[in-house]
Formats: C-alpha cells, structure tokens, sequence
C-alpha cells in the first residue's frame, strides 16, 4: 500500500486510452472507500464508468474487432476470474490491452491473491507480453524503502479493506505482525 500503485494505474490509462476503441475499468465491489470511482490516497480519481464487480467474469468484452483497454484495479481481491480475463483479452487477438495494480502481498508477507500466479500464466504463453512494474513505498518508522504492508491492529482476517487508518507501508526491519495495537 501507499506504493503508487493506484496512481500509476490511472496514469497509464490517462496516456494510452485514446488507443484503444473501448475502455473497460474495474474494481472489487466491497471496496466502497471512493464510491463508484477509484481513488488514490492522495486524492487523484477515475471518475469515468467504472464496473464494480465481485469477479471480473462479469466484465463483458463484446467488440470482435475493437481493441480493448481493460484495466483492473486492487487486483488482489480477484481469484482465478483474474485468470480468466487475461485468457478471454488474449484469444481475441487485437491489440488489447490488461492494465493490473494489485498488492501480492498481505500484511503478513503471505501471497495474496492471484497477481503472481497472473504474472507466470502470460509468462508460460509469451513473455514478451508482459510489462512489470513493482513499486515501493517509504517505511513509516525510517523511511527506507518499504516493500511491506503492516496492519496496524490485531486482526486476523486476511482481508480488511482500508486505509492509513489500518496499514502503514514498512521495510522488512520494521514490519512487526500485529499483536495488539502496534501504533
């Protein structure tokens, strides 16, 4: 969290959605934090037709010979439906694009979600295709680079949707697994 992530996903589609006939934006329907919109933590949004759905097999891809920009955001609450849309994206064969920001992590350091499962898939087809850009936040407590995300309370539950008010990016020296209130 606090990477960038968000920001570079509206980034990419500011640049390149004029090539493409259509544009598809998606994102996990219990995540209500920006309404119907995606947002990053420091306030820039997508405020174009954003799908909120609970798995991305209900993103329809209807144009046979359109390209299609599709673009995933917080791609780490999707499952094997992830899978799925890039296999449906690649046997159109246009010039389609899938844009992905997720975590592939949890606040643990235990994968989370499909993201590096997404990643070896398009790999085992053709590695040119794919394009990865990992991002880094800066550590809460020394400002060091900060890989991690730390849940901030004892919580177990893997999936907790929320903001600074629960996670803190972190270095590897600085990531504690909650036990009680950590800050």
């Amino acid at each position: 969290m606090f990477s960038g992530k968000t920001t570079r996903l509206l980034k990419e589609l500011s640049l390149n959605k004029s090539k493409y006939s259509e544009t598809i934006v998606a994102k996990w329907d219990l995540d209500r934090r920006a309404g119907g919109n995606i947002e990053t933590h420091d306030g820039l949004s997508y405020t174009d037709q954003v799908n909120s759905v609970h798995t991305l097999d209900a993103i329809e891809i209807n144009k046979k010979n359109e390209s299609v920009l599709v673009a995933v955001d917080e791609s780490q609450f999707f499952g094997r439906d992830l899978l799925r849309l890039w296999d449906r994206i690649y046997k159109r064969q246009n010039k389609d694009a899938l844009y992905v920001a997720g975590l592939d992590l949890d606040f643990r350091k235990h994968k989370f979600g499909l993201m590096t499962d997404l990643i070896e898939h398009v790999y085992s087809i053709n590695p040119a295709l794919v394009e990865i850009h990992s991002l880094c936040s800066t550590c809460y407590k020394c400002g060091g680079k900060a890989p991690f995300t730390m849940r901030t309370f004892d919580d177990d539950e893997q999936i907790l949707v929320g903001g600074s008010s629960i996670y803190v990016p972190s270095c590897a020296l600085h990531h504690k697994l909650p036990s009680k209130k950590l800050l």
